[in-house]
């Protein structure tokens, strides 16, 4: 990805609806990001917080070793 767009075509209706569709496409990508943005663990504390409270089980026989847990986007304060 880049941040150069695609020229758009020639033609009033043709422009317009390009503009329209270029713009539901950013939407969806920013709202995307977002939602990618909640899903991470940005900093070592959030990482920390995950894995004190999920629970850990392993290594089995091939040795790997899993953690489930719950509540990783953190809800807003009230």
């Amino acid at each position: 990805m880049n941040d150069q767009s695609a020229p758009l075509p020639f033609g009033f209706l043709r422009r317009r609806i390009a503009e329209a569709e270029r713009q539901k496409v950013e939407e969806y990508l920013t709202g995307v990001r977002d939602l990618l943005e909640e899903y991470t663990l940005p900093t070592a504390g959030k990482v920390q917080d995950f894995m004190s409270r999920a629970t850990a089980t392993g290594p089995d026989a091939s040795g790997l070793f899993e953690m489930t847990g719950q509540n990783v986007v953190g809800s807003p304060p009230h």
